[in-house]
């Protein structure tokens, strides 16, 4: 399960709607490591309320699972409004992808760059100068190894902004069945590409998907993803668009 890290900001990140829709999106969940025992415990509270012990993730959203799924929206708000926690997510159209020019034909490759932007530019950026930075990924296949992806972010950060010291002391990837962190990211982060992708509005879209999608645009103060989010907030989207 989560371990709780000794640095003091803990970054958990996902990708979502990679493949086959208009937008990528990759998002992050940051907590303080100090409050991440007390919303891990929440957590476990929440799921044997619903007898819900297998893995949570957008993907298994069911009408039939609403009430529980709408309660872990509701706590990540809570979290949020409390200062416990924050969301950022960088979004991406596909259909801009120069993947032979840019990317060694190499699609994994363009994806690793969108991860590399939007950890520095929305986490490293906003929590770098405490020197105490922890990121987890969700495991995947990347040509790009992780030692390489720790080394650019260090990089950077101090060529961007001037945090010449290393600020990401740990990067690592887990199995988001190990991590309940992981998963509540990939509920708040389905929600969000489901939404800037336009699924919530699709016939053939579960109740309980649409709801939620509407619950998260809700509970972030937003009426829509096209636009990006000012830096200060504690739930940001940033409509990445390369140079």
């Amino acid at each position: 399960m989560d371990e709780i890290p000794i640095q003091e900001w803990a970054c958990y990140a996902d990708e979502s709607s990679i493949t086959k829709d208009k937008y990528s999106v990759v998002g992050c969940t940051v907590v303080r490591s100090s409050r991440l025992q007390y919303i891990l415990n929440e957590i476990a509270r929440l799921r044997e309320k619903h007898k819900m012990y297998a893995e949570m993730k957008w993907s298994k959203v069911s009408n039939q699972k609403y009430d529980a799924y709408l309660d872990f929206v509701n706590f990540f708000f809570s979290m949020r409004y409390q200062g416990y926690l924050a969301f950022h997510a960088t979004t991406f159209d596909n259909h801009k992808w120069d993947h032979r020019t840019y990317n060694e034909s190499d699609p994994d490759i363009g994806l690793s760059k969108l991860y590399y932007q939007m950890l520095l530019h929305q986490f490293i950026r906003d929590y770098g100068d405490v020197a105490s930075l922890y990121i987890c990924l969700d495991r995947r296949r990347s040509s790009t190894s992780l030692d390489d992806l720790h080394k650019i972010l260090n990089a950077g950060a101090a060529k961007d902004y001037r945090l010449d010291f290393g600020p990401v002391r740990v990067l690592r990837s887990k199995d988001s069945k190990k991590s309940d962190m992981l998963q509540i990211n990939d509920i708040v982060l389905g929600a969000v590409a489901a939404h800037k992708n336009g699924k919530h509005l699709q016939n053939g879209t579960r109740a309980a998907k649409r709801d939620l999608a509407n619950r998260v645009i809700e509970g972030a103060g937003l009426t829509n993803y096209r636009d990006t989010t000012g830096r200060n907030n504690s739930f940001t989207i940033w409509n990445f668009k390369p140079r």
